[in-house]
């Protein structure tokens, strides 16, 4: 990448982060305004359920975390399922927001994998250079060293048309995932920056370019939402019933003393220990890059 092009998408950067920011407090402040509409989140911090005014104060903070938190896993982002009434204004500002968080991630995935090379000691007797990923390094140079990139992309759901029923459930998934080392590249930009990721970028680069990685995900615990339609409804979807993760509040059309759609909140998760199934046996026994979970397949069963 030359001089001008990276100055432009530094620019696109910088601009598409100021108006996901700007969107974000328009929503925040429409979302206030609708303080008599009805809500409740389930608070996966301290596994409490929350209504009122309280879930509409949570559901804006949360909203408004853009950064890691002190002692949260780079890996994670913090979650806040629910349902929340909205008026048509805050709808029209949330679907801004989405805009503006999908023209974000264009803007930062167009050189996600990209390095470069910086100076950490110069002078006359010592030269020391270390490679980074460029886009991390240009958000810390933006004061964002702290931006959870995977929190910052995520869009708010809006239901529509109104569904009659919104009904949630904890399901536990357990996922081998076939990825590329350009992927890997890009999964550990954005795991944040210090020198176990430094490390593994530089173990990363040694492998085959086309060579076909796993990446292991851990049994992970999330809100489903159930959505049912009335068949009769105006603008009623072909599929009646479906099902959604939920990951932060969705967001519902609802009037002043209209409640919402009925269905099951959320309760605390069972967490009993369940046996972990055994991982594909093609895999190497032991991560090839263990920062991330990720694993190399057997000499026999690589892809190049």
């Amino acid at each position: 990448m030359d001089a001008d092009q990276l100055l432009l998408w530094r620019t696109e950067l910088f601009e598409a982060l100021s108006s996901t920011e700007q969107a974000i407090e328009n929503v925040s402040i429409s979302m206030k305004a609708d303080a008599k509409l009805p809500c409740w989140v389930f608070n996966t911090q301290n596994q409490q359920l929350l209504d009122g005014s309280t879930a509409r104060n949570k559901t804006r903070n949360v909203i408004a975390m853009l950064d890691y938190v002190d002692e949260q896993d780079t890996r994670e982002t913090i979650t806040l399922p629910g349902v929340i009434g909205c008026s048509s204004q805050t709808l029209q500002a949330i679907e801004t927001l989405n805009q503006t968080k999908t023209r974000f991630k264009k803007a930062l995935q167009q050189v996600q994998g990209e390095t470069l090379v910086i100076d950490v000691i110069k002078t006359h007797q010592r030269h020391i250079e270390k490679r980074v990923p460029l886009a991390k390094h240009t958000l810390e140079k933006m004061g964002r060293g702290r931006l959870n990139v995977i929190q910052t992309y995520r869009h708010l759901k809006i239901i529509e048309p109104r569904p009659i029923r919104i009904g949630f459930t904890w399901a536990k998934t357990n996922k081998v995932e076939r990825v590329s080392k350009k992927q890997v590249t890009r999964l550990l930009s954005n795991m944040g920056e210090d020198e176990n990721i430094y490390n593994a970028l530089n173990t990363l680069y040694a492998i085959p370019e086309h060579e076909i990685l796993a990446h292991v995900r851990p049994p992970h615990l999330h809100a489903r939402a159930n959505l049912r339609w009335d068949p009769l409804a105006q603008g009623a979807p072909e599929k009646i019933k479906q099902q959604v993760n939920c990951s932060l509040p969705l967001c519902v059309t609802c009037d002043e003393h209209q409640p919402l759609p009925f269905g099951s909140r959320l309760e605390k998760p069972n967490t009993e220990k369940t046996r972990q199934k055994r991982l594909n046996q093609k895999l190497e026994p032991s991560p090839f890059l263990e920062v991330a979970n990720v694993y190399r397949y057997l000499p026999q069963y690589r892809t190049r």
